[in-house]
């Protein structure tokens, strides 16, 4: 777990999706994730980022990171990239193709290939649990009603699944 305490405007948000997009980088290099993660095939990888509100998770954080991604120009030398508006409940299933060679950008997610997703989530309720969470980020973690209660939730998904091997960054202004 890495905190960041730092002010505003200092670079937290920039510094954790880089570290996201470093993560989906190595996974995307490797030729099964999972079974390196000691996972069943087509088990999902999540990457998930957790704000305040819904607002907050898309229209800060995530929609910083979305850009980066499609502005990335080594996945853009590999992948496919589709844009979509609607929310990842939204979307219609996927053909086999499209799952291998494409990446699909939603309103509050970007599913890469490999069964890698990167998610956007707010600390309303415990709506994150149930996520094989690999990485996750508490995005300005003092602002939330309840943010030890969230990140032990998120912690023990993590470490169910993952043991020491995941990422948390816990994100705030002093």
């Amino acid at each position: 777990t890495a905190i960041c305490e730092w002010g505003k405007g200092s670079g937290k948000d920039h510094i954790a999706s880089l570290v996201i997009l470093y993560i989906v980088y190595v996974l995307l290099c490797m030729k099964n994730p999972q079974k390196h993660l000691k996972m069943n095939d087509g088990e999902a990888l999540d990457l998930l980022n957790v704000a305040m509100s819904s607002d907050q998770a898309g229209g800060i954080f995530f929609e910083k990171f979305k850009q980066r991604v499609l502005r990335w120009k080594w996945l853009k030398s590999k992948y496919s990239i589709k844009l979509s508006g609607i929310n990842l409940g939204q979307l219609k299933k996927q053909t086999e193709e499209e799952i291998q060679n494409t990446v699909m950008v939603t309103r509050d997610a970007v599913l890469f290939p490999k069964q890698i997703r990167a998610l956007s989530g707010h600390s309303k309720g415990e709506t994150q649990e149930g996520h094989g969470l690999l990485c996750f980020v508490l995005d300005e973690a003092a602002g939330f009603d309840d943010a030890d209660k969230i990140y032990n939730t998120l912690r023990s998904s993590a470490i169910s699944r993952f043991g020491d091997r995941y990422k948390c960054f816990i994100l705030s202004f002093p």
